[in-house]
């Protein structure tokens, strides 16, 4: 069965709750569609899902992608789940991959593991699929942080009232119970606007956050926390907060109310101190000797605590964050503590009485720490606790899209493999257990199981984390030689060697005789005297070499080496070096002074290549990943080689730090000298070791709000539509009411950097009106045409967006791609900007255009709709299209209907383009004179109040083209929305002449004639002299001129002549030459906002599909959105609908969501998916109905 391509997915049965899934339909469709070959291009066959009534997913989408839906998996080479399944549920010889744990060696999973090795069973951990960097690449932790702290919050207004507060906090829900990621942080960010705007009760403020931890949980609620109106502070400042000194025995509340949160970031430098007050706190010396350091936190932060938010990880080892005795003692002194939400679920871990996991829905215990009692109600004496493990359930559909997006990356491969040998090095080290045996990398958990020990294997162990040792802690009379063996990911990871410091080091190693690991395929030999090490094969060793091999004195030769790479480390100048040579067939000096682990110390990813040849044997090494930390050193040592010794510069005082690019640089030079001693030219010796760095993914760095790196935006262009542009962009880490938009829907990706924005005008004033009030913000005046200055000013900025005129983007566009930027532009994708495509691409920048509204949102929902209906093989038999920028109803307030928030020249042109477009089959064009009159009544069944109408809209075929239907769909429809009546009258005032662009007579030489004089001269009246004439006077004249066959149009025409003040006495300005000259200036002065008037955008899509199976369904989509008011001040709706597309997709440049390079609309996935989702997100209505 192995191998044969075909998938089982599995039906969750661990928990009532569990509704993820590993693949959801449309990664099942993507799987099995792939490149027209039903699957075969990814190695899958078919999937088989087991039937489940509460999967996040219904079986009929699946169905609908072409999965089958049946209990029995008999068929299935391959079985995937989320969760461990039921042990009648495993089937022999099958390859299974879900989140076993049983690499951890807890009992309670060995019956699992032993059903697995029985039914020779090949099994895959997702838990230990790490990436190259030693990254987790399926993991849930981001939404376990965000999920937990927006439960925490829902019960934290219940505690509240429950001891006399009415909160904000009240007022949310329960993650579960929002459909969407997006709803839930929209609801956290309308109960921090009310914060924001009315404020906190005196008596329970400063409300305190302390988040312990910077990974992906901490992140998450971190990312939570920040939808609030929000300070961080340093936890040095805490007792600032209060209006006290450094007393932590004298909390003060404030009493006024207060209009933010706090929050503080804690690592362990904050959580313990040294017990010899003479020394300061070593990260590297507290992970060698936890035993050296006393608690503090219980008497620095937890007194300022109003909310512990606990995401780290813990050993018993470790001093615990907040013991029993010291909450009572906390509590006793009047402690502002409410609350413990422990997302880890570390059950009487670090936060100790926290002694119990609760549920989705019985999230929350009391615990009463003066009576040491627990309680299962919000009400009476103590804190709340919530414990959930299984948190990320809770934001199913998200959860599961991410996962899957991972994971359908190479499931493939899993499921048309036979045997590990040819999997990718990341899957092999994932596969525990393989045709009945354990794998080489796994062969240590038989002896932990029959170990006394009760020690069982942290999973974030697995990478880079095995041992930490201090040299300054080694004197010369305890130990010889010191050896340190690496071996590089290609030959494991560094997972289960685990040096137990419940004694010292030097003691530790003085016990073993002697130590050595040698790997090949067949075999794995390690020897250990001491009971203090646990060692598993292919993994890193702390050791003391003192006598001989111990395969000579058995006088049995040791197997051949099969490491990647070796680091010996002298810590006295006594190494002989022939031990060095016991039958190795390599021996390098990789590194010196490195200390540490990708989870525990902030500082940079080394990465060496090597070629070395010895004995004859050539051995290339691809790459060895380390991580690099030089702590405080205050001796000097000396590392050799076979062929000598090398000296080891002096590290004193050697932070590393992500942006310390100058510290990074001489630790480079060091080590490069190190590598390569004799190197005194820029040519290179074959046996040379060439450095090069790369950030660190993922550490411990505490994240500090002030110590942020800014990326950087340019936006070219001071119009109305640049303002929600610069504001989205530059609103990161503060509270607005979009604030929700880089939080939105992020991926277990790196949080993203503040942006800070570059706004470029001709006109300095411009700009700086936009920027006012806008934090991380710079106003320049910038003119295009300029190239010096906008090369210099393009060059400093990592994104592009240009809302300059259509004309200016190709200038724009060759700039970013001389200098590798990106661009994105809210307009048309013309042939000019179609050419530089193959450009673009060579210099691996991506232009975006048509990031706007209409165009750019309505791609994005028509691909939407397509792209789902042909999952289900779906045919596109119709698709019409309607868009609008329109008064609201309550500005609809002239007989027109209709006011300009934009030039009213444009909008006039562009109501006479012909239009081009496809009804039932027939093709049919519209003159650009007739286009007014075409327009026809159009009513949307779900806004019944809107009387509108519709326009065609230029050439609606292109489009056809563009999403692919052109060959199947018979109609194929774009229209202009105005209000009912528009059309007729504006067709009207055409035929009148008030839209000619020829010079008119009138209005030659400089004459200034009166709008009364000229309303006359276009109806043709010979009594330019006589009374004013009135609404009656104009409309008879209309008939009687034709220009209309009906008497109420006329009635309208007229009413809206007499609106635009073409019956006054006022003169005409010179400027004006034409007659559409003297419309625009009216149009402009008579319908445009005032300040206090609401525009409004609607979108509307129909989509008429035919399925296979002889079902139909009309499919539709719409946008309505209003202008918005803040401070006072109104930002219309379609500023916001062209400015934010075009924010969104500089900020998926930012963040590499975008890879494809090149000239780019947004109608593919990975463009369109992310950016609706921020659309909702920031709180555009985006609704969707099949019928």
């Amino acid at each position: 069965m192995l191998g044969n391509g075909v998938i089982g997915i599995l039906s969750e049965t661990c928990n009532k709750w569990e509704r993820r899934t590993p693949l959801t339909p449309s990664h099942c469709a993507r799987l099995l569609h792939s490149g027209g070959g039903g699957g075969t291009a990814t190695g899958v066959a078919r999937i088989i899902v087991q039937p489940s009534t509460k999967r996040i997913y219904h079986d009929s989408q699946y169905e609908d992608v072409g999965c089958q839906i049946s209990d029995d998996l008999s068929q299935c080479g391959l079985v995937v789940g989320v969760k461990q399944p039921q042990l009648e549920m495993i089937l022999p010889d099958r390859a299974y991959a879900f989140f076993s744990h049983t690499h951890k060696v807890q009992k309670e999973n060995m019956p699992l593991l032993d059903k697995i090795l029985n039914e020779r069973v090949s099994l895959y951990d997702y838990e230990l699929i790490v990436g190259d960097h030693g990254k987790r690449l399926l993991a849930f932790g981001k939404y376990a942080g965000r999920a937990g702290l927006i439960d925490f919050l829902h019960g934290l207004g219940q505690r509240y009232l429950s001891l006399g507060y009415s909160t904000p906090f009240l007022s949310l829900g329960a993650s579960y119970m929002y459909p969407s990621l997006a709803a839930a942080k929209a609801a956290v960010i309308s109960i921090g606007e009310e914060i924001a705007t009315h404020g906190l009760p005196p008596g329970i403020c400063p409300l305190v956050f302390i988040f312990t931890g910077s990974g992906n949980v901490s992140l998450g609620a971190q990312e939570i926390f920040k939808l609030l109106p929000h300070t961080f502070v340093e936890p040095s400042q805490l007792p600032e907060l209060f209006g006290v000194g450094r007393d932590p025995n004298q909390p003060a509340r404030t009493s006024k109310r207060v209009f933010q949160v706090y929050g503080s970031v804690i690592t362990c430098q904050d959580m313990v101190e040294h017990r010899d007050a003479t020394k300061v706190f070593d990260k590297a010396d507290y992970y060698a000797h936890p035993e050296h350091y006393n608690p503090i936190f219980h008497e620095k932060v937890a007194p300022y605590a109003s909310v512990i938010v606990n995401c780290m990880y813990w050993e018993e080892r470790f001093p615990r964050l907040l013991s029993t005795k010291q909450i009572q003692d906390l509590m006793r002194k009047g402690c502002p503590l409410v609350g413990v939400s422990d997302i880890t679920c570390d059950i009487g871990g670090s936060i100790e009485f926290v002694n119990q996991t609760t549920s989705i829905d019985s999230p929350f215990f009391r615990y009463d720490p003066l009576n040491d009692s627990y309680h299962h109600d919000m009400d009476g004496n103590g804190v709340i606790c919530s414990a959930v493990d299984i948190l990320p359930t809770e934001f199913a559909k998200e959860a599961s899209q991410h996962f899957g997006d991972i994971l359908s990356q190479f499931v493939g491969l899993l499921a048309s493999a036979t045997d590990t040998t040819n999997l990718p090095a990341h899957l092999r080290r994932a596969c525990i257990a393989h045709g009945g045996a354990l794998t080489s990398l796994y062969e240590y958990i038989p002896r932990m199981r029959s170990s006394d020990s009760d020690f069982s294997v942290s999973p974030r162990l697995f990478f880079y984390r095995s041992w930490q040792v201090s040299l300054s802690s080694l004197s010369d009379q305890s130990r010889r030689y010191l050896a340190v063996v690496i071996v590089g990911a290609a030959a494991g990871s560094c997972r289960s060697v685990i040096c137990q410091v419940g004694r010292s080091v030097h003691s530790v190693i003085s016990q073993l005789a002697c130590l050595a690991l040698f790997s090949s395929v067949q075999r794995q030999w390690s020897l250990a005297t001491a009971d203090h090490l646990l060692i598993a094969p292919r993994l890193c060793i702390i050791a003391s070499v003192t006598g001989t091999h111990p395969a000579e004195a058995s006088g049995t030769p040791p197997p051949r080496v099969n490491l990647q790479a070796l680091l010996w480390l002298e810590c006295t100048l006594h190494l002989d070096a022939t031990l060095l040579q016991l039958h190795l067939d390599t021996v390098l000096l990789a590194l010196a002074l490195v200390f540490g682990c990708a989870r525990t110390y902030p500082g940079f990813f080394l990465y060496a290549k090597f070629e070395k040849i010895y004995k004859g044997i050539f051995l290339k090494i691809p790459e060895l990943t380390v991580l690099v930390y030089i702590p405080d050193l205050t001796g000097r040592f000396k590392a050799k080689t076979v062929g000598g010794t090398m000296p080891i510069r002096r590290a004193v005082h050697w932070p590393v730090g992500a942006d310390d690019r100058v510290v990074l640089d001489q630790i480079i030079d060091s080590l490069t000298s190190i590598a390569n001693p004799n190197e005194t030219s820029g040519n290179q010796e074959k046996n040379k070791m060439s450095l090069k760095v790369g950030k660190v993914q993922e550490s411990d760095i505490k994240k500090g709000h002030n110590s942020e790196r800014k990326t950087a935006v340019l936006i070219l262009g001071a119009g109305r539509v640049c303002q929600p542009a610069a504001e989205l962009l530059a609103s990161s880490g503060r509270f607005s009411s979009h604030q929700g938009y880089k939080a939105c829907l992020e991926d277990d990706s790196e949080e993203q950097d503040d942006v800070q924005v570059i706004v470029g005008s001709l006109y300095l004033k411009d700009a700086e009106e936009i920027i006012e009030g806008i934090p991380n913000a710079t106003a320049i005046q910038l003119d295009v045409m300029d190239h010096e200055n906008l090369f210099k000013y393009v060059s400093q900025v990592e994104v592009v967006i240009s809302l300059l005129p259509a004309s200016c983007h190709i200038i724009v566009a060759n700039a970013c791609i001389e200098l590798k930027k990106h661009l994105v532009t809210a307009s048309y994708v013309d042939e000019s900007m179609s050419m530089l495509n193959e450009k673009a691409k060579s210099a691996g920048v991506t232009i975006l255009g048509e990031m706007g509204l209409d165009p750019g949102i309505d791609h994005m929902m028509a691909m939407k709709m397509i792209n789902e209906a042909r999952v289900r093989k779906g045919i596109i038999r119709s698709f019409t299209s309607y868009c609008g920028g329109l008064p609201s109803p309550a500005a609809a307030n002239n007989p027109l209907a209709y006011k300009f928030s934009w030039s009213p020249a444009g909008a006039i042109r562009s109501g006479r383009n012909p239009a081009t477009y496809r009804s039932h089959g027939e093709t049919l064009h519209i003159d650009g004179d007739s286009l007014y009159d075409s327009a026809v009544r159009l009513r949307i069944p779900d806004l019944p109040a809107f009387a509108l109408e519709c326009l065609p809209n230029r050439n609606s075929l292109v489009y056809g083209e563009l999403y692919g239907i052109g060959h199947e769909a018979s109609t194929i429809f774009r229209g202009t929305l105005r209000y009912e009546g528009f059309g007729e009258i504006m067709a009207t005032l055409a035929r009148i002449g008030f839209f000619d662009t020829e010079a008119h007579p009138i209005l030659k030489d400089g004459k200034k004639p009166t709008f009364r004089t000229f309303l006359l001269e276009l109806l043709k009246s010979e009594d330019v002299d006589g009374p004013l004439i009135a609404e009656k006077d104009i409309t008879e004249r209309i008939v009687t001129l034709g220009h209309c066959k009906e008497q109420g149009t006329a009635v309208k025409a007229a009413k809206t002549i007499i609106f635009l003040g073409f019956h006054e006495d006022g003169e005409i300005p010179a400027s004006c030459q034409s007659a559409f000259d003297v419309t625009c200036l009216r149009m402009e002065e008579r319908l445009a906002y005032s300040s206090t008037e609401q525009d409004m955008v609607l979108l509307h899509h129909e989509v008429e599909v035919d399925f296979p199976d002889g079902l139909s369904e009309n499919h539709s989509a719409t946008l309505l959105e209003f202008g918005r008011t803040k401070n006072g001040k109104m930002t219309t709706a379609m500023a916001l609908t062209v400015g934010i597309p075009a924010g969104i997709g500089a900020l998926l440049l930012l963040e590499n969501k975008i890879k494809t390079r090149g000239v780019l609309r947004p109608i593919e996935p990975e463009i369109y998916e992310p950016a609706l989702d921020r659309l909702e997100a920031y709180g555009f209505k985006l609704t969707e109905k099949i019928q």
